[in-house]
C-alpha cells in the first residue's frame, strides 16, 4: 500500500486565496468539457460525480 504524502500548501497568504477565487476559469472548464464531449459523443449519462476540487463548475457543465 502507498503511504499518503501530503502536498505542501501553495496558497497561505490572504492575496492569494483572493486572487484564486476571483480568476475567471470558464475557459479552461469549457475546453475540458468539449474535450470530455468528443470522447463521449453519447453523454455521460444522468449521473455525473465530480471527484476534483472545487466548486464543481465542470460537473455543472456536463450534466
Amino acid at each position: 500500500m502507498l503511504k499518503r504524502q501530503v502536498e505542501p500548501e501553495l496558497m497561505n497568504a490572504t492575496d492569494q486565496v483572493e486572487a484564486y477565487a476571483a480568476a475567471d476559469f470558464s475557459h479552461s472548464d469549457q475546453a475540458l468539457v468539449e474535450w470530455i464531449a468528443q470522447r463521449f459523443p453519447a453523454g455521460l449519462g444522468e449521473r455525473v460525480i465530480d471527484l476534483g476540487c472545487g466548486p464543481g463548475n465542470i460537473a455543472l457543465l456536463l450534466v
